[in-house]
């Protein structure tokens, strides 16, 4: 008997109101929720899909380009705040955009004035 009024005590003493519990205690959420939350979105997705499906392996674009030096001044026509580069070849330039997913275009014959450098291959 002493035994269970000191439990009843103990338990009355410690317990917390209904009401604490419901602010003390955090929303739980669904696993659906959580795994709509941590999901990337449709558009980001397909945006990774296609520049993994733009840019190709080097052994996919791989090809020969002739020795001979024929420099080509190309440019980004979707990006204004690209500095104009020298590629050696237009083989070279069209390497280049096979394995990097570019589109870069020739914009004049001849090298880039003030480039500083060319890409042989």
């Amino acid at each position: 008997m002493a035994f269970l009024s000191m439990f009843t005590f103990c338990e009355e003493g410690y317990a917390l109101p209904d009401d604490a519990k419901a602010t003390t205690m955090k929303e739980i959420k669904e696993p659906k929720e959580i795994k709509e939350a941590a999901t990337a979105s449709k558009d980001v997705k397909d945006a990774i899909k296609a520049a993994k499906e733009a840019k190709k392996s080097k052994k996919d674009c791989a090809k020969e380009c002739d020795d001979f030096y024929d420099p080509v001044c190309v440019h980004d026509p979707a990006d204004a705040n690209f500095k104009p580069r020298t590629f050696g070849t237009q083989c070279a330039l069209d390497v280049h955009n096979c394995e990097m997913g570019t589109k870069l275009t020739v914009k004049s014959k001849g090298e880039c004035p003030g480039s500083g450098g060319v890409r042989l291959s």
